[in-house]
């Protein structure tokens, strides 16, 4: 019951999207079905709604993030990922979540060099350990890919120190991974 009316709802809010006359709207509703979509693991459906959001709202770095993140990560389309992370680093440049997304899907779509570049600087800026730590463990993997093994054992050693002295903390299921 609760599953069918979970899938009402979000059915329901869908159709209504482009009656809303406001863009903040359209981008709250965006945002929190595909939100609810994610939670619900139907990756397609937040995928594709985030992915319309960004192209209705084209200023907004969060849906064209998350839209990339979703394409990369989980429907394994990080061709058509590029662009939307790309677009979210241009509006917001100093966001290492963002940075990571496009670090990643660098990586994904075959071009590890650039990737590091990206993932290099989301480690450098992150305001958090666990949002460092995420940034270094695809930088690991990119500097590993990009023919950089000596740079990646050296990162790898690194990050180990916080997950031996944290392992509560650093567990994957916390850090996104």
């Amino acid at each position: 019951e609760d599953a069918a009316k979970r899938a009402e709802g979000t059915r329901t809010l869908e159709q209504a999207i482009p009656s809303f006359r406001t863009p903040a709207l359209q981008m709250l509703a965006y945002k929190t079905l595909g939100n609810t979509y994610y939670q619900l693991q139907d990756f397609a459906g937040a995928g594709r709604v985030w992915a319309e959001g960004s192209q209705k709202i084209t200023d907004d770095p969060e849906l064209a993030n998350n839209a990339a993140f979703i394409l990369t990560k989980h429907l394994k389309k990080p061709a058509e990922a590029l662009p939307l992370a790309q677009r979210a680093v241009e509006i917001s440049p100093d966001v290492p979540d963002f940075l990571a997304t496009l670090g990643v899907t660098l990586i994904e779509a075959g071009k590890p060099a650039e990737g590091v570049t990206h993932l290099q600087r989301a480690y450098d800026i992150a305001g958090n350990s666990a949002t460092r730590f995420t940034a270094g463990v695809h930088l690991v993997r990119g500097l590993k890919e990009s023919g950089r093994a000596a740079a990646a054992k050296s990162l790898a050693t690194a990050l180990q120190a916080p997950v031996d002295a944290n392992p509560n903390f650093f567990r994957p299921e916390l850090v996104g991974e």
